[in-house]
């Protein structure tokens, strides 16, 4: 597979935990580019390993989506904490606690929006 032949799960999927990045920066007063930047680097780059380790774009389901979430979150999530000194701290389970549900609900959202679309241009 080229970087042309991207499927568009893969896009939407990275495009979902974008939205959950810039809204979780912008709602901390600090919406600049070099904290996008960051996160999305820890969050996509775990995403995106964990989704090819598991398939998801081979044979992408509901299920499957919620298993590479399972793994891939939690690690890109966990690594951001580290990135930014936090890992051993009380924030980082409030930060697990309401991002995990978060993230899962972008991704669905996303792409519940892609199988819409795909029906409706049928």
């Amino acid at each position: 597979m080229t970087i042309l032949r991207i499927p568009t799960l893969a896009l939407v999927d990275g495009l979902a935990l974008l939205v959950f990045i810039v809204a979780g920066v912008e709602i901390h007063g600090t919406l600049r580019l070099r904290p996008v930047l960051r996160d999305a680097a820890f969050v996509l780059s775990a995403w995106y390993v964990a989704a090819g380790l598991l398939g998801l774009y081979r044979a992408s389901s509901p299920w499957r989506v919620v298993l590479v979430w399972a793994v891939a979150l939690p690690a890109g999530l966990l690594l951001r904490q580290w990135a930014v000194g936090r890992l051993a701290t009380r924030a980082t389970l409030a930060f697990l606690a309401a991002a995990l549900p978060i993230t899962l609900g972008c991704l669905l959202t996303g792409r519940l929006g892609a199988a819409l679309a795909r029906r409706r241009s049928r």
